[in-house]
């Protein structure tokens, strides 16, 4: 007899959760695996919280048990019998939480590891949501992690196929493409069109879990030197001199990575996107022999944001008589600012230029543009080089290039000049360059990253390093000149 699913109260979710976990040894476990699955897809927003937390804190690990096993094994005095090993073996099992069994049931259904991934999303926002669920946390959290060793297993790398998309490619795919493109959005599909062209390469991450479901998303742009600005890449325009219809191997030497997106909240800490750019390099130099440069150009999320905060502390501590947090800007630099913004009610023209830069009406003053080139580059060499959490870099971008064994190699002024890219960074983009000659750099580059926190950069940003060492001896002195007034 059919149960009625739609019927989304917690004695229902309680019942259905109950059989199913009861039955996980038995012939009927793949028909209640089902049954879950269509109870979870059909009941609300609200009501798919309730399931979770039902899930979360009544099937997880059975705590009694452990506790009566751990008793006996503590007792137990030879500890090379068949009868301790099997206490053990008895003891990892309890360990196991009661609904992984269940997740590996859902997993062998038809749109089963899908449905897995978007449920360990629905728990991530659990636990990200300011307040929300603390009761259940602790529960939450270790549900969040079983279903990340899960699908890390079903979803390793080794099991991943890179796949390079095409005008023809299905509609299905083509569709959520423009769908999760998260950091240029493609507005068109005649911006699709473009951005899957000549002088273009999109490759994806797929799996047969997955059918038609991109897990990872990189967009590449074959030029002929290291890109500069995204406008020139995203907008259907000429690129290299050349139409975008008469691709031309001889001018290609160099391929741009300007956009990668992890398409499913769900397997959010379960690193894909390292391993496609390494498979797309080795795709691309199978292509192009020749071709020896290959970068990013990637945005500065959070720069503005970062220096913004910055200039409040500064303003902050100089309105109560006390020596400044730091020195943002150096006396000259501020004398040359004043020459060029108008003056307001403000005191200071610090104050001016903060405003200025929260709502981007500096890029339309004459002369400034040109005057912010060197200090906000500076400021943003500060924020990724020299800012770290735990000695890392504070920004995630960053993080990522870097673990992959990439070099801070330039940062752009004035490299994304749309909004979007003026609210995060004030327009800069970095490069961040894979030397891939040898191959062993990038490992040798990441492992000096990953286990001793060590930055590969360039000359270029080790000049701009020197000059915020001179900046923080002016604080300093500065600082000294506070204290002895």
């Amino acid at each position: 007899m059919k149960r009625n699913v739609m019927n989304s109260s917690a004695a229902t979710i309680h019942r259905i959760l109950g059989e199913a976990i009861a039955s996980i040894d038995s012939l009927k476990a793949e028909a209640c695996a089902q049954q879950v699955y269509q109870l979870y897809v059909s009941l609300s927003a609200a009501d798919r919280l309730t399931f979770l937390r039902v899930l979360a804190s009544d099937y997880g690990v059975d705590t009694n048990g452990i506790v009566q096993l751990s008793q006996l094994i503590s007792t137990t005095q030879d500890r090379s019998s068949a009868n301790f090993v099997k206490l053990q073996e008895r003891l990892r099992l309890a360990l196991l939480p009661r609904y992984q069994q269940l997740f590996i049931q859902i997993g062998r259904l038809k749109g089963g590891v899908k449905l897995l991934v978007d449920i360990r999303a629905e728990v991530l926002q659990m636990l990200t949501t300011n307040g929300f669920d603390a009761e259940h946390h602790p529960q939450l959290r270790s549900l969040y992690g079983s279903l990340k060793d899960l699908l890390s297993m079903w979803l390793s790398v080794s099991s991943l196929k890179i796949e390079k998309v095409l005008r023809s490619s299905s509609p299905e795919l083509l569709h959520k493409i423009s769908e999760y493109e998260a950091v240029h959005p493609i507005k068109s599909e005649v911006d699709l069109r473009w951005r899957l062209g000549s002088y273009r390469r999109c490759y994806v991450f797929t799996h047969m879990c997955l059918p038609d479901e991109p897990i990872v998303v990189l967009h590449t742009a074959l030029t002929n030197e290291i890109s500069s600005n995204i406008q020139a890449i995203v907008e259907p325009v000429q690129q290299n001199g050349h139409k975008s219809e008469s691709e031309n191997p001889s001018n290609i030497n160099t391929a741009i990575f300007y956009s990668i997106t992890s398409t499913q909240k769900g397997l959010q800490g379960i690193e894909h996107g390292n391993n496609i750019i390494k498979q797309a390099v080795s795709a691309l130099r199978t292509e192009f022999p020749h071709m020896h440069q290959f970068a990013s150009l990637s945005p500065i999320p959070g720069f503005k944001d970062w220096l913004i905060d910055l200039m409040n502390k500064q303003k902050h501590m100089e309105e109560v008589a006390e020596h400044p947090s730091t020195v943002l800007f150096s006396k000259t630099e501020l004398s040359q600012f004043s020459q060029c913004i108008p003056k307001s009610m403000s005191q200071t023209i610090f104050e001016d230029l903060r405003k200025c830069l929260l709502d981007n009406s500096w890029l339309m003053l004459k002369g400034i543009p040109e005057l912010l080139k060197e200090p906000l580059i500076r400021l943003c060499v500060k924020y990724l080089y020299i800012e770290k959490r735990r000695g890392y870099p504070i920004n995630p971008v960053a993080n990522f290039h870097l673990k992959n064994g990439a070099v801070l190699w330039r940062l752009n002024w004035l490299g994304d000049n749309s909004r979007r890219g003026l609210n995060a960074s004030c327009g800069i983009m970095a490069n961040y360059c894979y030397f891939v000659n040898p191959i062993e750099i990038l490992e040798e580059n990441s492992k000096k990253y990953m286990q001793d926190k060590k930055i590969e950069v360039s000359e270029e940003i080790l000049h701009y390093v020197e000059q915020i060492r001179a900046i923080d001896v002016e604080y300093e002195e500065q600082k000294q000149t506070f204290c002895t007034l």
